[in-house]
Order: C-alpha cells, then sequence, then structure tokens
C-alpha cells in the first residue's frame, strides 16, 4: 500500500492481521501516532506467520516509538525514515528483535542515547539514524556488528571519542560520523576497514592534533611541530602548502610513493631538525635551500631519483649527525667543504655515480661512525686523514676504482668492526691479498670486548609500533650493578643454548615419538638465557612488565598471583589479576578452551569451570595456569583488548635476566601474531642489539619496513607447527661458495630463532665450513674448544685481525653475508671462537641463531608465507 495518498490515522483493527508478514504503508501522508498495537501482538501470530518487514517511511507519524514487550524473532527491516517521531528508543527494544538486519530510523526527531542493546542484533548489515537528535557516546558494543556494512549516524548531537571497536567491522563499506560534537583522537584501528568506500567525519570537533601522524606542541597554541606520514600508501606530489608549518620542527614521509621535485614552499620551515623523504620517487636536483636549515639534525634524501651534484650548502649544517643520500642518481664529486660537518655521525652516499677522490677533508670529521661509500665511482688513494676518524665502526667503500694502499694510519682506527673494500690498490698495511679484501673483515681487537657503556645503535621506525629491545646481560639493562655483576659466564649462556638446541630437536625429531608438550615440576636450565627483553603493559590500570620475545612459543604467558603452584624469580611484582578491572578467565568447556588442545598445548578444566592451559618448550621451561583474557598494552596506539594469555600459577623460565614471562611470536592460533592480525597483517620485525652495550627494537607490521629486505620462502615442511622454517641451500666463506649437497639442509630443514644464540649445522656442512675458515685464518694461533664452539683462536698480541666473510644461501636466489659482529664469539683475547656449531645427528634440524642475525633486520611475513633480511639499518 505504499506510495498511495492515504492520510489520517491507523485504524486499530489492523492490528487483528493475526497472519501479517510485511506491513507497506510508505510515501503516504499518514499522521497521528504509531498504534500500540504495534507492540502488543499476541506470541501466537508468529506460529502462524512471521512479521518480517515493517515499512512506515516518509509518512506523518509523531510520537514515541513503542516498547515491544515480547521476541519477535522474525523481524528482519525496520524502516520509519522521514516521520515527525519524537523521544528516546526503547532502551530494551532489541532485546526483542535480535535478527534485525536493517534499522531505518533517520530524518525523525528521536533523542537520547543510542541504546546499547542495539549492538546485540549481531545480524544487523544497515544502520541508518542519520538527522536525528541522538546524544551520548557511540557505545563500545559496535565492534560486535562484524556483518554491518553501513554505519549512517551523521547530524545528531553524538559527543565522546570514536570507539576504537570500530576498526572491529570487516565488512564496512559505508562510514558516516559527520555533522556530531565528536572529538579527541581517529582511533588508528579505522585502518583496518579495508573494504570501506565511503568515509565521512566533517563539522565534528576534531582537532588536527588529533589526526594519525600529527604532532602537536604543548603550549596553549597547538601549533603542529611534527608530521610521521610513513608507510601510509601515499601518492603524487609533496603538497607546497606544507611550507606554511612554520613551526614544523619533524618531518617524514618515508616508504610512499611521491614523486616530482621537492617544492620551492619547503624553504620556509626553518625550524626542522628532522626530515626524511625516503624510499619515494621524489626527482630533481637537491634542492641548495635545504642548507639554510640551520637546526638541522638529521636528513634522510635516500631511495629516491635525485640527480646532479650535492649542494655546497649541505655542508653548512652545524648540529647535522645523519645525512643519508645513497641509492638516487647523484653524480660529481663530494665537496671540499664536507669536511664543516663536525657533529656528522652517519654518511650515506652508496649506490650513486660519485665520482673523484674522497676528498682528505673527510678527516675532518671526528664524530664520524659510519661511512658508507661503495658503488660509486671513487678513484685514487683512500686519503690518509681517514686515520683521524678514531670513533668510526663502519667503512664500505667496495665497487669503486680506489687504488694504492691502504694508508698506514688506519691502524688507528681502534672502534672499527667492518671494513669492506674491492679496489686495485695494494694493502701492505694488514698483509692482505688484493682479491681476498672484499671477502675480508678487517677488526679491532677492541671491537670485540664487552662494553660498559649503553648506546642506541638501532633506528626504531614508528613509537607507534615499535619495542624496544634490551640485553639483560648488558649496561643498557637498567640493572643494579649488583644485578649486573651476577650475569651467568660465557661458559653458562653456552649451556643454556646448548639445552634449548636439544629440547628444540627433542619436539621436532623426526625419529622419535617425543610429544610436543612434556611438562616437568622441577626447576632446572631454560633453554636459551632469555637475555633479550621487551617490556609490555597488561591489564587496567596497566601492569608494565619484561618478557623474553620469543618467535618459537606462540602461547604469551606471564606470572600471576596467587601463584598457586610456583613461581621463579622475577624483577617486576608478580602481575595481580584481582587489581585490573578487564582481567577475564576462559570458561570451560568453550569453543576457545577447546583450540589448547588442538595447539600442542595440554588441555584441564578446574573444578570452577576455568580452563586451564600446560605449555612447554622443554621439560624445564614450562607454565600451567588459566587461560584468561586481558587488555595487552604493546605501544601507545597498540592496545588489544580481550588477549588470551596464560596466567601462570606453576611456572618456570630460569632466564637470568628476570622476565615475567614469555612474548609468543610463534605461529599458532594463540600467537600474538594471529591475536594481532587485524591490525598488524600477521607481520613484525626486529634489529637485535648487534653488541651489549646497545639496544634494538621489535616492530609490528608492514607499514614502516625498508626497501633493501630480500624475502626467502618459508619452508613448508614446517607447516602447522610454531616454527618459522627456511630452506638454506649452500653456505660461502671468505667468498667462495661451498656447493654443499642441498640435500645435507633438506633432510633436517632448517628454522630461525631469536633466541638461540649460535648457529647450528647438519654436521657435514659444519665440517666444509670449519675447513673453509681454518684455511683463511692460518695466520693466528688456534685455541683450545669452548663447548660446543670447536673452531677457536689465541688473539694475544693482536690490535687487529682480519677474518673471513661468511654468507648464508638461501631459497629463491637469497644471500645473507653474516655481518663482521656476528661470526666470532669473545671469551677472553686467548679463546675467541667461530659462533656456528654442529647438530648431534645429520638429521637434527639446523637453527640460525641470534648471533647470526646482528645487523640484520629480520623480517617475519606470516601472511605471504616469507621470510627477509634487510641489512644497514640496526647500527
Amino acid at each position: 500500500m505504499g506510495n498511495n495518498s492515504f492520510h489520517g490515522s491507523l485504524p486499530d483493527e489492523l492490528g487483528n492481521l493475526r497472519r501479517l508478514n510485511i506491513i507497506n504503508l510508505s510515501n503516504n501522508s499518514i499522521s497521528d501516532e504509531i498504534p500500540p498495537w504495534f507492540g502488543s501482538i499476541p506470541p501466537s501470530i508468529f506460529n502462524i506467520s512471521s512479521l518480517e518487514v515493517i515499512f512506515l517511511g516518509h509518512n506523518k507519524f509523531s510520537g514515541s516509538i513503542p516498547s515491544i514487550p515480547r521476541n519477535i524473532s522474525s523481524l528482519r527491516v525496520i524502516n520509519i525514515t522521514s516521520n515527525a517521531l519524537d523521544g528516546n528508543l526503547p532502551s530494551e527494544m532489541f532485546d526483542k528483535i535480535p535478527n534485525l538486519q536493517g534499522l531505518y530510523l533517520s530524518r525523525n526527531q528521536l533523542s537520547g542515547r543510542i541504546p546499547p542493546s542495539l549492538f546485540k542484533c549481531q545480524e544487523l548489515i544497515e544502520i541508518r539514524l542519520a538527522y536525528n537528535r541522538f546524544e551520548g557516546n557511540l557505545p563500545t558494543g559496535i565492534g560486535n556488528l562484524t556483518l554491518l556494512k553501513t554505519l549512517d549516524i551523521g547530524a545528531n548531537n553524538l559527543r565522546g571519542q570514536i570507539p576504537w571497536q570500530i576498526g572491529s567491522l570487516p565488512n564496512l563499506q559505508i562510514l558516516d560520523l559527520s555533522e556530531n560534537k565528536l572529538a579527541g583522537p581517529i582511533p588508528p584501528s579505522i585502518g583496518n576497514l579495508t573494504l570501506l568506500k565511503y568515509l565521512d567525519f566533517s563539522s565534528n570537533s576534531f582537532s588536527v592534533c588529533n589526526w594519525v601522524g600529527v604532532i602537536c606542541g604543548s603550549n596553549r597554541h597547538l601549533r603542529v611541530t611534527g608530521l610521521n606520514l610513513n608507510g601510509m600508501g601515499l601518492v603524487g606530489t609533496i603538497p607546497p602548502h606544507l611550507g606554511h608549518l612554520s613551526f614544523l620542527s619533524s618531518l617524514s614521509v618515508l616508504n610512499n610513493s611521491f614523486h616530482g621535485s621537492l617544492p620551492n614552499q619547503l624553504a620556509n620551515l626553518r625550524r626542522l631538525k628532522y626530515i626524511d623523504f625516503g624510499n619515494n620517487t621524489i626527482s630533481g636536483e637537491l634542492p641548495s635551500w635545504i642548507g639554510s636549515f640551520t637546526q638541522l639534525e638529521r636528513l634522510y634524501l635516500d631511495r629516491n631519483n635525485f640527480t646532479g651534484e650535492i649542494p655546497t650548502s649541505f655542508c653548512y649544517f652545524p648540529k647535522l649527525e645523519t645525512l643519508a643520500l645513497q641509492h638516487n642518481n647523484l653524480q660529481g664529486q663530494i665537496p671540499n667543504a664536507i669536511g664543516n660537518l663536525a657533529s656528522l655521525e652517519r654518511f650515506s652516499l652508496d649506490g650513486n655515480q660519485i665520482s673523484g677522490q674522497i676528498p682528505r677533508e673527510i678527516g675532518n670529521l671526528l664524530n664520524l661512525e659510519y661511512l658508507f661509500n661503495s658503488e660509486n665511482n671513487f678513484e685514487g688513494p683512500i686519503p690518509s686523514s681517514i686515520g683521524n676518524l678514531t670513533l668510526l665502526k663502519t667503512m664500505e667503500i667496495e665497487s669503486n676504482s680506489l687504488s694504492g694502499s691502504l694508508p698506514n694510519e688506519i691502524g688507528n682506527l681502534h672502534n672499527l668492526v667492518d671494513l669492506r673494500g674491492s679496489y686495485a690498490f695494494q694493502a701492505k698495511a694488514t698483509n692482505l691479498e688484493s682479491k681476498d679484501l672484499h671477502h675480508t673483515h678487517i677488526l679491532q681487537i677492541t671491537s670485540l670486548l664487552p662494553s660498559s657503556v649503553c648506546e642506541s645503535t638501532a633506528k626504531a621506525m614508528d613509537e607507534k609500533s615499535t619495542l624496544e629491545i634490551i640485553d639483560k646481560h648488558g649496561p643498557c639493562s637498567g640493572l643494579s650493578q649488583d644485578k649486573a655483576n651476577k650475569a651467568p659466564s660465557h661458559a653458562e649462556i653456552l649451556r643454556q643454548d646448548q639445552a634449548r638446541a636439544d629440547s628444540i630437536h627433542s619436539m621436532l625429531s623426526r625419529s622419535s615419538n617425543i610429544p610436543k608438550t612434556r611438562l616437568q615440576s622441577k626447576p632446572g636450565i631454560s633453554p636459551g638465557a632469555g637475555k633479550y627483553q621487551v617490556s609490555v603493559g597488561f591489564g587496567s590500570p596497566k601492569t608494565q612488565l619484561s618478557l623474553v620475545f620469543d618467535v618459537v612459543s606462540q602461547l604469551t604467558w606471564i606470572q600471576c598471583q596467587p601463584c598457586a603452584g610456583y613461581c621463579y624469580d622475577q624483577n617486576d611484582p608478580i602481575f595481580d589479576p584481582s587489581k585490573s578491572s578487564s582481567y577475564t578467565y576462559v570458561s570451560c568447556p568453550s569453543g576457545i578452551c577447546n583450540r589448547v588442545s588442538s595447539q600442542g598445548m595440554r588441555q584441564g578444566c578446574s573444578s570452577s569451570s576455568i580452563c586451564l592451559y600446560g605449555d612447554a618448550q622443554s621439560n624445564t621451561t614450562y607454565s600451567i595456569g588459566y587461560l584468561s583474557k586481558e587488555t595487552l598494552t604493546l605501544t601507545s596506539s597498540g592496545v588489544f583488548q580481550g588477549f588470551l594469555f596464560g596466567c601462570g600459577q606453576r611456572n618456570n623460565l630460569i632466564t637470568d635476566g628476570g622476565a615475567a614471562g614469555t612474548l609468543g611470536l610463534g605461529r599458532g592460533w594463540f600467537s600474538l601474531v594471529s591475536q594481532t592480525a587485524n591490525t598488524y597483517h600477521k607481520v613484525f620485525s626486529y634489529c637485535l642489539p648487534s653488541k651489549a652495550g646497545s639496544n634494538g627494537y621489535l616492530n609490528f607490521g608492514d607499514a614502516n619496513l625498508p626497501n633493501s629486505i630480500k624475502f626467502t620462502p618459508m619452508s613448508s615442511s614446517f607447516d602447522g607447527t610454531r616454527y618459522y622454517g627456511l630452506d638454506m641451500v649452500d653456505i660461502g666463506v671468505g667468498g667462495e661458495r661451498l656447493s654443499i649437497d642441498r640435500s645435507v639442509f633438506s633432510n633436517s630443514g632448517t628454522i630461525i630463532d631469536s633466541a638461540s644464540l649460535v648457529t647450528r649445522l647438519p654436521p657435514p656442512a659444519y665440517k666444509r665450513v670449519r675447513q673453509a675458515f681454518l684455511a683463511k685464518m692460518t695466520r693466528y694461533p688456534t685455541a683450545p674448544a669452548m663447548e660446543p664452539l670447536g673452531t677457536c683462536f689465541d688473539f694475544s698480541g693482536y690490535s687487529s685481525v682480519s677474518i673471513p666473510t661468511i654468507t648464508m644461501y638461501f631459497d629463491g636466489g637469497v644471500e645473507m653475508p653474516i655481518d663482521a659482529r656476528g661470526i666470532l664469539y669473545f671469551n677472553k683475547l686467548s679463546q675467541v671462537c667461530l659462533a656456528i656449531s654442529h647438530t648431534e645427528d645429520d638429521d637434527d634440524v639446523s637453527i640460525i641463531g641470534n648471533f647470526q642475525q646482528k645487523g640484520y633486520e629480520v623480517v617475519y611475513d606470516d601472511a605471504n608465507g616469507r621470510i627477509g633480511f634487510a641489512p644497514g639499518r640496526c647500527g
């Protein structure tokens, strides 16, 4: 009866139509109140024929919507759009219509709060409540409507913040919250709405300072001081209007697709301290006006298409610490004025077409630590002034046309860890054949010694997705001197590492029936020293805890009060669930609890119907307790409600670093990687501390990955396990591939591990590597073995040593040259060992340890089944 000219009131007698399925009186002129029989249809009518659709839109109804006293489970659509209804929606209204799919109440005069009961209707596909007078907050229950495609609540009086749960609507295509009074930050979870086609937040009270990537100052004027737009998939040219942000001190658009030249209007940004345009396709010459930024400390223009010469104006930054120009199309010579950059610590020019000689003025850069000049057209000798750079740690000059001899002054570089070069000069100073220099590391003995000073070397990508990695045995740990003195000996560290390898081999043994989970109650030696830890928050209010991060464990677990069984000593206070308002336990039986056993753990049920778990890496590292849910805070924007974890009541984890538990980054349903997949897309990466005196970082998500990653496919042999496998195909020593039969590796398989220390190879492969390494080290006396390391040397009396490079080769043509810091394990000057060992049996799985991962950002992309290695960003 829609689209007619009916007017007047609806007769009460319509309520007698007990077999009615659809009411369609839309687009008429019917007035008066909606009759009460809408809420008084007897239940018996639904035994005959169910009411499914109500169309009363575009009439002149007034008054309020009546209550619905009994269930109408068949009702799918309510459309009363464009009337004159007012008043509040009944609070219990939607409890009675649980299968509602479409709600259309736009263009009325409805007021009050949106009833939370609406968000119990999990079949909803479309909600349109625009142009009313609804007030209050948008309920957090919105996240329950996972089928929702349209949410239009524009032109109301909603206040407060947009709840982060709105990012839990995977099917949402239209989102309109315009013309309200919403404020606060726009939640980053909006980025999860990958099907979104229409988004309107206009005419609210959002401050630009709450936008993602915008940083404002703390003064009352709230000036924009920082833009961090890294990895946001932006395209086009750099907007010239950015030049109006005169208070900007930090500008970063790393990892996007900007093209064209840099606009001249940016010359107005005289307060800039940090610039990062890296990894775009920006072209044109390097603008000389950048040289007017006297406050500049870091300048990243790398991996673009810049042409021309390096402007002389780039040589007069009084505070510049980093100048990154690598991988462009720059030509010409390094200006002689380069020596004026007195604060410069890192200078990167590799991958350009720079020619001429390296200027002797480079010796004036007394604070320089990293010099990257490889893959250019440099010629002539290395200037002797290079010996002035006593803080230099890394110098890469390979793939040039340099000639002459290495200057004797290079012996002054006591901090030099890595020297790489391939050119025609005669290396008198090191007694090396020139053909070997490209495949040799020259190490100062002092670089092998333990550090007592904490210094940051890794360039963390984004504080909103990054955790700091601390070596609990090093000076960056923050432990008291008394605790630091209790750090384990090298023999104990290697013993713990051997125990971890043994446990992995037991669980992956192809010739035994040892179960994946074997729990013991006696404390013992933990596999691995648990030295690399990160700090995360649990609960509401948040309790900060240090956890061992582990790519082999899938379940995150922490020790919990009341420690009904056994709790080992930890540095942080033991977590007390009773003090957290967001803690809940998982009941049993339940679908979630049933997954425990399917994921290789023990499963049980307490007398009070709480789900019990038992997780073990070995017979001496385990946790038994309550499977629970809690708010997990990784970073300021990485907050996850209802995170599944183990609240341990009987635990053992001897880490020597006092960790509160384990952060599980392995593969599996309970893994943090799986639980945060909607936000981080099952991708994480890390840079481990390159030495005891440095820190590292653990990065979540795929937004800030370096362009230099080389990916190798994950091995299918480890699908369905918690392990990240990859296919090793060969190893090279001193630039020569050993041509080891591929079956040596494929018969056992290879995994990568964050908590194992040294790499372990099948005995036939280890034998070949050891022989080749010894052949290149004949100038140094051998030393006794330090189990499990059997290839050791005595460097007593040497100030520097030259060692051959070692390269791992993986499927997909990926080469991983081991960083110079990942080749030798230092016990004492008279006992320095190759940090590679062998497995017990030929069919024991190979393990790539964390020692060989130094200097690389290691990327785990479980969504696409690949593992990547990116050199150069880890210090």
